[in-house]
Order: structure tokens, then sequence, then C-alpha cells
């Protein structure tokens, strides 16, 4: 994989969509599966997530990337699925010329590092899981009105998302990081409106809402840490704990707190 001087390389899948992943520090890799709208430029720089690459890369190398139709990969995409993020994942895994590595999941990457894991078990020597899911909010038995909500908010990312008007994307900011300070906020949101086009932002919340790794999560072989915070408003802890359930021998860790995604002053 040819590197740029600021670590950005790019791959291409197996259906020839092309990746653009991101890779500081050294030692053992952990590669992280890619979750809501990718942006590898701005990850290592925003104040809602520089702070988890500096610590992971001071004694491991951290790989990670945009997903298809995010960030620097390619925006025009055929196939938004579970399966094809794991394709994504998959190509990216081959072009780091490791055999063996750690993964790391948040969200629904988790869904993505865990159906990998499934079907390659001889490459995962550990699953590092935060915030995860492996239902989508469409497999959770919701009421006829709920689900009536969840598919209005796929259609008002369809026509918002882009917008010179930041309302409509505080509505998800302040669910991903619903503690955070107005400025963490403004400069997550800034740095994200331009990742992904309102057509692709709503084909991508579709496929959360209709995400199903239930299957995948029995056949898990390796070592793996649960990680959920109490006061997610984003996924409910119960969507962790049953991920811990599922994967055998699975170690659960509870944590305070009221973010979906890890800030700095998080426990």
């Amino acid at each position: 994989m040819p590197t740029a001087p600021d670590g950005l390389s790019f791959c291409t899948t197996s259906d020839s969509v092309r990746l653009a992943t991101c890779t500081r520090g050294q030692g053992p890799l952990i590669i992280k599966a890619a979750n809501w709208l990718g942006n590898v430029q701005a990850d290592a720089q925003l104040p809602s997530s520089r702070h988890w690459v500096d610590t992971l890369t001071r004694h491991h190398t951290l790989l990670w990337y945009d997903a298809r139709g995010c960030g620097l990969s390619d925006r025009e995409v055929d196939d938004v699925s579970l399966d094809a993020w794991v394709r994504d994942l998959e190509a990216v895994a081959d072009a780091s010329g490791q055999q063996r590595f750690v993964l790391l999941g948040i969200s629904q990457g988790a869904a993505i590092a865990i159906r990998y894991a499934a079907r390659h078990p001889e490459r995962v020597r550990g699953l590092i899981l935060y915030a995860s899911f492996v239902r989508g909010v469409f497999h959770q038995g919701l009421t006829a009105r709920t689900r009536a909500v969840f598919e209005e908010m796929v259609r008002l990312a369809d026509l918002g998302w882009g917008h010179d008007s930041a309302r409509f994307r505080q509505l998800f900011t302040q669910h991903l990081l619903a503690a955070a300070p107005p400025e963490v906020m403004a400069a997550y949101d800034e740095h994200h409106r331009h990742s992904v086009s309102g057509p692709m932002a709503a084909r991508y919340m579709q496929a959360f809402y209709e995400l199903d790794a239930r299957i995948d999560a029995p056949q898990v072989r390796c070592p793996t840490l649960v990680m959920h915070v109490a006061g997610d408003p984003m996924i409910l802890q119960r969507e962790g704990e049953l991920v811990a359930s599922l994967i055998p021998g699975a170690q659960w860790l509870g944590v305070p707190g009221r973010n979906h995604l890890p800030l700095a002053s998080d426990p």
C-alpha cells in the first residue's frame, strides 16, 4: 500500500470501490472499522476524536479508513449494506500487509468488526467494541409510530444533509456528543457536513436501521471486550449488553457518561 507523507493511502475493494485509509504510529496493528460518516483527514485533528488517535498510536500502529460513499473514498457506490462494509474492511486489512491484528469497532463499526472476525478468525487477535449494537432499530420490535419517526429521519437526511444550516445535523450531533461543549459539537459538524451527500447519508441511516449481525456474534472466537456508556442516547446500553451476551467469553465493561462517541473528558 503506497503511503503519502501524512499517512494517507488508498486501496480498492473486491467490488472496485476506492477507499481512503490513514496510518499512524508504530507497534502492533489496530484496525478501526469505519463508523458513521468517515473523514480520515479530520479524525486526527478534531477535539472529538484526536485524543483516541493520539492514545492508540503511542504504542501501536493505528489504521482507519473512510467507508464507501464517505470522505475521500469513492462517493458514488451501488451497495451500502453490512456486507458491503465488511468488503471495505477486508480490502483495508489485506492492503495493510499484516496477517493478524486487533479490530476496534465503535457504534455500527462493531457489527462490521464482528462479521469480519466471524469470517476471518485466523486474522483477528482480539475485538474491542465500544457503543456497539448488532441489530438495527427495525429489528427491535418498534411500534408503528416509532418506526415512522425513524423513517422520517431518513427522509430528512436526504433533504437536509450538507445544507448551509446546521440545524438538521445538530439533531444527530447532539445524540453522538450529548455532553460535549458547544465548540466540540461545532467543530464536528463543520468537518463532517461535506463528508457525505444527503442521499448517501439517508442510505447509510437506512442500512443502520436494517443491520443485523446477531447470527455472526456467536461465531466469534477471539478475546473480546465490550464497552458501553450507561447513558448513551444513541445506542441504548441494552444493545451493548446483547452484544456481550452473544459473543462467547466476551468481557463486559459498563462506563458512566452520556456521549455516544468517547471524548477526552470521558472515563
